[in-house]
């Protein structure tokens, strides 16, 4: 993630730190770029273009792994597996 925001920049640091117990939800990833792609907008210039389709590609993507890992837990749930 190269998002410049302050939100972006904690996470990179969790993500550099490496301690014990720290580590990054998806929660907090969804909301940093969502935050990043909403300060983007009404920009008008081809990189401010660029990151917009990059960070909508990349909460697509996450959006979509989730409804899979929902999907997962529901068969595992109906099998009696958790």
């Amino acid at each position: 993630m190269h998002s410049q925001s302050a939100k972006a920049q904690e996470i990179r640091r969790k993500a550099n730190e490496r301690k014990v117990g720290t580590f990054i939800t998806r929660k907090e990833l969804l909301k940093s770029l969502t935050a990043d792609f909403r300060a983007l907008v009404g920009r008008a210039d081809d990189a401010s273009r660029r990151e917009r389709q990059r960070l909508a590609s990349l909460l697509h993507e996450m959006v979509r792994e989730q409804q899979q890992l929902s999907k997962i837990k529901r068969l595992a749930r109906e099998k009696g597996l958790i």
